[in-house]
């Protein structure tokens, strides 16, 4: 079933979360209906500050050949307040 969030993304786009694929102990993981070949990671609670900084530095430092070999945070996703929810 799709969820019909809306979060977004640290450059300020608006994107809608799909259905939930999966979720774990940290949080789960969503489809994204405006980023087709990438998932969402939506925690159940916020990160602590330092993880919420590896993951904004992981997802600035993100590049085409990096992205072709491994899973990374390629943007960090925001609710209507600007609080950090979950990586892109």
């Amino acid at each position: 079933m799709k969820t019909n969030i809306k979060v977004f993304t640290s450059t300020g786009e608006l994107t809608t979360l799909g259905r939930e694929l999966g979720k774990g102990g940290e949080g789960a993981v969503y489809d994204i209906e405006e980023f087709v070949d990438s998932v969402a990671k939506i925690y159940h609670t916020p990160p602590p500050a330092l993880k919420q900084d590896k993951l904004a530095f992981m997802a600035a430092t993100a590049d085409a050949q990096l992205l072709n070999y491994v899973a990374w945070p390629q943007a960090t996703l925001h609710g209507g307040r600007g609080g950090r929810l979950s990586v892109l």
